[in-house]
């Protein structure tokens, strides 16, 4: 109880003594002079078009309109005696400050007119100082994509592995952290998505590789940030669609993708966006179906029922073999999946803007199992269902100060089966389920017949409170800082089907039950993990230098034990002999012990140096922590080992440390003509305290057995030159 009171103390203390962070926005600033005589121009209204946001230059001409949103703007430059300037197409980016320098002409001996000026955008980010790589939902609608996953391998440095899971730099998958408009959306259970969104959905997205700013936490590769649209006052629709096949004539490796199917992939989205009440309440609303047949086939020759057995005598010559199946091709890797996103944008008085965001994301699917090629109605079902829940509260405190209070409920449950039911409710045939003790399949051969008696479901559901506050302080100096606290509750079941017994023996007709709680085929928990960080961090610009500097704090609390004895691992089958005369109860008391709660203190540093008008140095360092997947800290929770000899299992490890990353990069981006642009950047990651299985096994008490279990024992190094 103590250490709970202490985990909710901290964000207090870190809300109420700094002023927050990152906040989904970018910024403009810039000196509007006299054309005539260089000077700076005070009182020169800065308007956005299409907003209620601006600001006016001070005394020496500077101004800086902070919290914009990502996006296009048109922005109005506008003084007494001078001509107005409108600056058109002007681009701002989450994290970054756009540049924008007005030279006003006086209109005292001339007509006052308004000149428009159309921008382009640099091809050198210039305070950018760390690697980082910008979408706008433009140039992703230019793109042949869907998914954010095709996005991503676009990006320098990222690659996809075997099982579709993405690496960057050279690290481990899972080591990168998703957000959607400023929310963490990773599952803490397996480092996943817990949701994913639309292409369509998004209005910027960024890939930050490099040694990432304070405000990021969680990751040891890289950050991607996904900002969502919003409705605006003008009504916005889009529908597409698109169907397809996998075509191949390589017949002997797949089946059936010989001729096309011109639906066996279908595609349909569409999104709507505009006002509900004119300039202050507006919606944006995206619906996804696609459906994929896939690209391999098994061919039913074999049924669940039917079975291969050794003939007597025949020493693994001969095999009588049952075969009912109707020969018929049956897609063994489709996929059939549903996005859906609503978002509600309220614009309040006095700087206020609520917006309510709902994402879903569902999805049935199989993964091939080749072995069940010749009887594929033993492939698993997969099911997925993720949605997430976000309010969002922005308040401009004033010009220069504004924060941003985010509450989260996230929910992804994943599960599979062979069959929905296990029991069938006819007595002559219980269950769906066949024995497979009398299974005996040829050698080299395909399986034949069987069913897999696995059922498994977990999922994850998290609270999510996180505070970010910025303030502009003068023109040079800008501070962030913010707090973050997470609840989450893991539940887990893992079931393998076991033949009823009834006096020792199979029944029959044949049925299966679920077995004992205590049994190796049997896992089952629910955890409730807990985390908090907090952080500050400064943003320095000026003399051409750009500064950034930072410090986080992470606080973990697993919630959860660890065995007080490693050499008896199993309550419920104790092996040393004082252990064995204790009773359940009173093991129960001494057995486990409490997994330490984490700190981890993270500093980090970017400086970016502009060389020329088009060139810039770029140089970060900073560490970074990212606590290992829950599932490796839970896994088989009651650590229960098999009946055997050597090696009985393996068991999960509550007191693992975070996974830490130290990391550097140095780069140059220099412009060397009108539309071309060299990007350079040299790098190191340094990986410690990755998790592995540790060396050594542990022996259990009497040496008969050992089992391994996950430590902090792996260790890796990456570097490398990017262009």
């Amino acid at each position: 109880m103590r250490i709970d009171r202490q985990l909710l103390l901290v964000p207090i203390i870190l809300f109420f003594l700094s002023s927050a962070a990152f906040a989904q926005t970018g910024k403009i600033a810039g000196k509007i002079t006299d054309a005539a005589n260089g000077e700076g121009i005070p009182f020169v209204n800065v308007v956005v078009l299409g907003t209620t946001q601006g600001a006016a230059s001070n005394l020496d001409g500077d101004f800086a309109i902070i919290n914009l949103k990502p996006g296009v703007y048109s922005i109005r430059v506008s003084a007494i005696g001078y001509n107005n300037i409108t600056y058109e197409n002007i681009n701002v980016s989450t994290g970054l400050t756009t540049a924008l320098n007005a030279k006003l002409g006086s209109n005292a001996l001339t007509i006052s007119q308004d000149v428009v000026i159309i921008a382009e955008r640099p091809m050198v980010q210039k305070d950018l100082t760390a690697s980082t790589s910008i979408m706008s939902d433009q140039l992703i609608s230019e793109l042949p994509v869907t998914e954010v996953g095709d996005l991503l391998q676009l990006q320098a440095g990222i690659t996809k592995g075997g099982g579709g899971e993405l690496h960057l730099r050279g690290g481990r998958s899972g080591q990168i952290a998703f957000q959607i408009d400023g929310v963490p959306i990773t599952d803490a259970y397996d480092g996943s998505n817990i949701i994913d969104v639309s292409t369509n959905s998004i209005q910027e997205l960024q890939v930050v590789s490099g040694a990432f700013n304070a405000e990021f936490g969680q990751a040891m590769s890289g950050i991607v940030n996904i900002v969502t649209k919003d409705g605006d006052e003008s009504f916005n629709g889009s529908l597409q669609s698109y169907v397809g096949d996998y075509l191949s004539s390589k017949e002997d490796k797949f089946w059936n993708i010989k001729s096309v199917k011109p639906t066996a992939i279908r595609n349909i989205e569409g999104s709507l966006s505009g006002p509900i009440i004119p300039e202050n309440l507006f919606f944006f609303v995206n619906g996804r179906y696609f459906y994929n047949t896939g690209y391999l086939y098994g061919k039913r020759d074999f049924l669940v029922t039917d079975y291969s057995r050794e003939r007597d005598a025949s020493q693994g010559g001969g095999y009588s073999i049952k075969k009912n199946g109707d020969s018929s091709f049956v897609p063994m890797n489709s996929n059939d999946r549903v996005f859906g996103q609503a978002k509600l944008t309220y614009r309040l008085t006095g700087g206020i803007r609520l917006s309510y965001n709902y994402i879903l994301d569902k999805q049935q699917y199989q993964d091939y199992d080749g072995n069940n090629r010749l009887t594929p109605d033993n492939n698993l079902h997969r099911f997925k269902t993720g949605y997430s829940n976000t309010l969002s509260l922005n308040h401009a405190l004033s010009a220069s100060t504004f924060y941003t209070l985010n509450l989260s409920y996230f929910y992804k449950d994943y599960h599979h089966y062979l069959f929905e039911n296990v029991y069938t409710g006819d007595t002559l045939r219980p269950t769906f389920y066949v024995d497979n003790s009398f299974l005996q399949t040829p050698p080299y051969s395909f399986a034949i017949g069987g069913t897999n008696t696995n059922r498994f479901t977990r999922n994850t559901s998290s609270i999510d409170a996180k505070l970010d506050m910025t303030s502009q302080l003068n023109k040079e100096i800008s501070i962030q800082f913010g707090g973050e606290f997470k609840k989450h509750r893991l539940y887990f079941e893992n079931i393998n089907l076991q033949p009823l017994l009834v006096n020792g023996s199979k029944t029959f007709p044949y049925n299966v039950t679920v077995p004992q709680a205590t049994s190796t085929d049997y896992d089952q928990y629910v955890k409730e993990p807990s985390e908090i960080s907090g952080y500050i961090q400064s943003k320095f610009e000026a003399f051409n230098l750009i500064f950034n500097a930072g410090v986080r704090l992470d606080i973990f609390n697993p919630n959860s034990f660890i065995l007080s004895d490693p050499s008896d691992p199993d309550i419920n089958n104790p092996i040393r002999p004082e252990n064995k005369n204790a009773s359940l109860s009173d093991r129960q008391s001494y057995w486990y012990k409490d997994a330490k709660v984490k700190y981890q203190f993270s500093p980090r540093l970017g400086i970016a140096f502009p060389i020329t008008d088009k060139g810039v140095i770029h140089f970060s360092y900073g560490h970074f922590f990212q606590l290992p997947s829950y599932e490796l800290l839970y896994s088989n929770p009651n650590f229960k080992l098999a009946d055997v000899s050597g090696n009985a299992g393996l068991v999960g490890n509550a007191d693992l440390k975070p996974q830490k990353t130290v990391k550097g990069e140095i780069g140059l981006q220099q412009q060397i003509g009108d539309d071309i642009a060299v990007d350079v950047t040299m790098f190191f990651e340094d990986f410690r305290d990755l998790i592995g299985t540790q060396t050594n096994d542990i022996l259990v008490f009497g040496g008969a057995k050992s089992y391994s279990q996950y430590s902090n024992s792996d260790f890796g190094f990456s570097k490398g030159i990017i262009v």
